[in-house]
Parts: structure tokens; sequence; C-alpha cells
């Protein structure tokens, strides 16, 4: 189920996507999270690199753990 938006994210109108789409959205300078993520949880790019809240990812390893079937959707941009 996909939930379009026109407008700024809200509680509302959060669009969500796919892993394609938040891999996107990285590439733009989005912050993004997962609803598996607690509400402080969110990744992003700085540059080359891949950052969550605390710091430094290790890129392979964090989508080699996530390499299931849950993470290919419900992603959405991060708007705290």
């Amino acid at each position: 189920m996909r939930h379009e938006s026109t407008g700024p994210v809200t509680e509302t109108n959060l669009k969500i996507m796919t892993k394609q789409e938040a891999l996107l959205a990285l590439a733009n300078g989005k912050k993004v999270t997962h609803r598996t993520f607690t509400n402080d949880e969110y990744i992003y790019r700085e540059g080359s690199e891949l950052m969550c809240e605390c710091g430094f990812l290790d890129e392979d390893e964090f989508w080699d753990i996530r390499d299931i079937p849950a993470f290919d959707v419900d992603w959405s941009i991060y708007n705290k």
C-alpha cells in the first residue's frame, strides 16, 4: 500500500517508499527512516559516507544485515 503526498511530509500524508526510492532519497540528500527504526533513528549521506544519527555506518554491513524482504519496503523521509 502506498501513500502519495503532494505537500510537506507530515504524520497524515507520509509517503511510504521502497528501498530503491529510499536509496534515491539518500542520494538526493534526504534523511530516511524505516518502520522498524525507533522514532529518533534515521540514515543519511555525508558525501559518499552512509551515516546514522549516531555517526558513521559501514554501508556494506548495514545493507547486508537488511537484505531481507521486510527492508524492501516501508521506508520514509525522516522529518523531525
